[in-house]
């Protein structure tokens, strides 16, 4: 599930291209070209993007969103999953 995806994304803290189109749910394109945003942003502040990637919390800076949500969202597929075994 996508929020499920999100969270251990969260918890490991940073994400390359192909996890930033997982986190996001878009293609390779669309991933890069909003990691290309974000790195922007970095550089815009005079900092540098670590070789690991780039963190979470600028991605989720970026789409508007808090781990909290994150967190209900994830909570609520797991609800809904559950409703559909019953």
């Amino acid at each position: 599930m996508l929020n499920e995806t999100r969270l251990e994304l969260i918890r490991k803290g940073y994400v390359n291209h192909a996890e930033l189109a997982k986190f996001l749910a878009v293609g390779k394109t669309k991933a890069s070209a909003v990691y290309q945003a974000i790195v922007a942003g970095i550089a815009a502040e005079d900092r540098t993007v670590d070789h690991l990637g780039i963190r979470t919390s600028r991605v989720l800076e970026y789409i508007g969103l808090t781990e909290e949500d994150i967190r209900r969202f994830a909570d609520d597929e797991k609800a809904a999953g559950r409703s559909w075994q019953n």
